[in-house]
């Protein structure tokens, strides 16, 4: 196939992708979703539909690359596709949610977690088949993975120091020097800056010994998605690396483009800003360190001399 028809097709089923993601996307937050469209404005309506088109144009794209990226086929690439989708997007966003906000009732907390169902199940099969990658050609093996292999102590140490350690000092780092200096964020959550970041941290956990675990369980979930991400990933290492960072920093949290009326827009918009720059960098440390292997000592080889030619 020429390369005009290759970009032609290619274009063509992302475009048929972006709409696919559009209408689940629509049909998972008016059914299964927390039905707040009667709180917003006719503007912040409006703004709605143009925030989808973004959110389902940026979510598209990144994942589409992570499919052609693969080295996987099939029903594996299919699954994983949509692990990594639901854990990003709505898994990781939402106990995050529910754990913080306390303007969430019992009631909309659960629908947090359906409404992005109908794109984990229905959408990864659509683009693996779009895609061409719904079956492995004969006439190939599989590539190597990015992510080289090691043993399972050294993944669980590089997975701990990530989860328990880089995350949570990301988290709670950009939490209060990019988020926490803003005072329309400390008035929603009726906080204030006491003044230095140790003196938050006491204050934090002073009221609520519970947020460290909670975060060292939400950096043990990216840590593991992460090493999933590069695993499947064919070995192009740093260019898996930039990808990893951008979905977990865009893919998470472009959905606060979408007017909310349990957050005000400045808060949403700092929050982006905060989330965005902490997952990105948390992507670039985490890559970097699952691939990182220290370099072995070899002895240096013995010199041999040939015999002379008498």
């Amino acid at each position: 196939m020429t390369n005009w028809r290759l970009l032609l097709k290619r274009g063509l089923a992302l475009l048929g992708l972006i709409l696919w993601m559009t209408v689940l996307f629509s049909v998972g937050t008016t059914y299964l979703g927390p039905q707040m469209q009667s709180s917003l404005s006719a503007a912040e309506r409006n703004f709605a539909g143009l925030a989808l088109l973004i959110v389902c144009t940026v979510d598209t794209l990144l994942f589409a690359k992570f499919i052609l990226a693969a080295r996987l086929y099939g029903w594996r690439l299919m699954l994983i596709t949509a692990l990594l989708y639901y854990g990003v997007k709505c898994f990781q966003a939402n106990i995050e949610a529910v754990y913080f906000m306390n303007n969430l009732t019992p009631e909309l907390a659960p629908k947090l977690f359906t409404m992005m169902l109908p794109i984990t199940f229905f959408w990864p099969p659509i683009a693996v088949w779009l895609l061409g990658k719904a079956r492995q050609p004969a006439d190939t093996r599989v590539p190597d993975s990015s992510l080289s292999p090691m043993s399972g102590r050294t993944l669980g140490w590089k997975l701990a120091l990530l989860g328990i350690v880089v995350y949570p000092l990301l988290f709670f780092g950009f939490g209060y020097y990019v988020a926490w200096q803003n005072p329309s964020v400390r008035a929603f959550y009726h906080g204030t800056d006491p003044g230095s970041f140790f003196l938050q941290m006491r204050n934090t956990l002073g009221h609520d010994p519970f947020v460290l675990p909670f975060e060292f369980f939400r950096g043990l979930l990216w840590a593991g998605m992460a090493a999933l991400f590069l695993w499947t990933l064919k070995a192009r290492p740093w260019l898996a690396v930039l990808l990893m960072a951008l979905v977990f920093a865009l893919v998470e949290n472009d959905s606060h483009l979408f007017p909310n009326p349990l957050m005000p827009a400045i808060v949403r918009q700092t929050h982006f800003i905060e989330t965005a720059s902490s997952n990105f960098l948390f992507g670039l440390l985490a890559g970097g360190l699952l691939l990182w292997r220290p370099v072995t000592q070899q002895k240096p080889k013995e010199l041999t001399h040939a015999a002379p030619n008498w």
